[in-house]
């Protein structure tokens, strides 16, 4: 069986000063990863093959941070097509991935993520991310080019609220 974990990134500092992907994670959003990091150690056995991870600043600090905070040392790419994607990117990448990896742990932005984690569970509207939430699917399907609408089951999320 495979398995998709969804993290969106930490809370982010807006300001007039950088672009929109260029945006760092705030004091909360360190918080919010220490807070995440500590839950995923008490809540399960954290593994995965493949990080892919949005090109963002504040993605890639909020995977560098989890990974520093709960130990993780799992290959990681850093994908353009993950800032701010379509929900048509979002899939595409997803399907690109090799089968002989079992487990994604995908870092991005909403809406899409939370529209991505609706599509494959085929609950429109259910799971919706806050800031350094993650999820965990169990995937109904075999390959990775397979995955589409209620080719998933949400095992948990966290931080628990």
């Amino acid at each position: 069986m495979k398995h998709l974990f969804l993290l969106r990134h930490a809370d982010a500092i807006r300001d007039n000063e950088t672009t929109d992907k260029e945006r760092i994670i705030s004091d909360k959003g360190i918080s919010e990863i220490q807070l995440l990091a500590e839950e995923l150690k008490s809540v399960t056995n954290f593994q995965c093959d493949l990080v892919l991870c949005s090109s963002a600043t504040r993605t890639t600090q909020t995977w560098k941070e989890l990974s520093k905070c709960g130990s993780y040392n799992f290959p990681v790419e850093y994908k353009d097509n993950l800032y701010n994607p379509t929900l048509k990117n979002f899939i595409t990448t997803l399907k690109e991935v090799n089968d002989d990896v079992s487990s994604i742990l995908v870092i991005s932005h909403n809406p899409t993520i939370s529209e991505f984690a609706n599509y494959i569970t085929g609950n429109p509207g259910t799971i919706s991310f806050d800031t350094a939430n993650i999820a965990c699917f169990n995937l109904l399907v075999k390959s990775w080019s397979k995955i589409g609408d209620s080719s998933a089951t949400l095992k948990w999320i966290l931080p628990k609220k």
